[in-house]
């Protein structure tokens, strides 16, 4: 059985190697599937960095003993450290936008027909390369981006992009530039994303038993449309007082088609369903330290004092009531029958 196999084995290779109608490279998809399951959150590690890390910097939480190893009250305790999330922003900005860059690549390589087919596919990869990009120009100041990726082409020693107005605004234009992609109608012979897709390419049932539904390709394109004109709505809120120009020209461009063109609710919010490599890394399966925030973590009373100034209605489902409010009813009962000053 063993020599059998080796010989169909040999045969398959020959045919491989000497039949130029055989497919021997592998749909742009499948890679981009690969890719995208990890799109965000793909580790344990970034959401516990998120909490543990940088809300406690931005003094949301204090971990319980914070006031004797001097997290919160050593006011130079701080100084020197950057945020941890900050690192995970740049790890996946040179594994997720390189191989969304090698897509890209690839696709312009191809032939006419073949080009026109992935089209769609080419504006997606490269708004998930800009998403990844600003990131990390927001946090850091500076990444290799224009002459990134180029390692195959012989550069090896690639510049740092400053981060200022003529960059932000080439990733503004980038960007604009793919959503025009989308925001036209799709080619007649494009090859549809579908379950390939692991952002917009099926719908979730909210019955746990029930199997994922195949979602419509002009739904999805429009969604990823919605997505990147959200960001891009984003990208211009953050840098609009340094380049107010752009900001109203982005403004104008997204909002004059109504609000169809941004996301209305959460539901159209990009989430990866596959989430996680395996079953101990994502925090979907594995949420044993996020979970550990209501045992060794408190909200800090600037936080909530600043929440209920605002009258953010989210307070109550972000932290509970504790046993001193005036809400508790052995408050109350001690209030009225000892007549205890409070």
């Amino acid at each position: 059985m063993a020599a059998l196999a080796l010989v169909g084995c040999q045969d398959k290779m020959r045919e491989l190697n000497t039949n130029p109608d055989t497919i021997s490279e592998t749909d742009p998809r499948y890679v981009f599937m690969n890719v995208m399951q990890d799109f965000d959150y793909d580790s344990r590690g970034f959401g516990e960095a998120l909490m543990f890390n940088t809300a406690v910097k931005m003094q949301y939480f204090v971990h319980y003993n914070g006031a004797t190893d001097g997290t919160y009250c050593d006011k130079l305790a701080n100084t020197y450290v950057t945020l941890r999330t900050t690192s995970y922003m740049y790890d996946w900005l040179y594994a997720k936008g390189y191989q969304m860059t090698q897509l890209q690549k690839y696709i312009d390589g191809l032939d006419e027909y073949e080009q026109l087919q992935y089209k769609d596919l080419h504006a997606i990869c490269g708004i998930v390369k800009v998403y990844e990009a600003f990131r990390v120009f927001q946090n850091y100041g500076a990444a290799i981006y224009s002459q990134a990726f180029q390692g195959l082409e012989g550069n090896l020693v690639p510049t740092y992009d400053i981060f200022d107005n003529s960059v932000y605004e080439s990733l503004d234009d980038e960007l604009a530039g793919y959503i025009k992609v989308l925001a036209a109608p799709a080619e007649e012979t494009a090859a549809e994303l579908g379950e390939f897709d692991p952002i917009y390419g099926y719908i979730v049932s909210s019955t746990p038993t029930a199997p994922a539904t195949r979602g419509d390709y002009t739904q999805q394109r429009t969604l990823w449309k919605k997505f990147a004109n959200s960001y891009r709505l984003y990208m211009a809120w953050i840098m609009k007082d340094v380049d107010g120009t752009r900001f109203e020209k982005v403004r104008t461009e997204v909002l004059d088609g109504g609000l169809d063109n941004v996301f209305q609710s959460a539901d159209e919010g990009a989430y990866a369903f596959m989430n996680g490599s395996n079953d101990n890394s994502g925090l979907i399966y594995n949420s044993d330290g996020t979970n550990s925030i209501s045992v060794i973590y408190s909200v800090t009373d600037n936080f909530i004092h600043y929440l209920k100034q605002l009258k953010d209605p989210r307070l109550p489902l972000l932290a509970r009531n504790n046993s001193l409010n005036k809400e508790n009813k052995a408050i109350q009962w001690m209030q009225h029958y000892f007549r205890t000053r409070w």
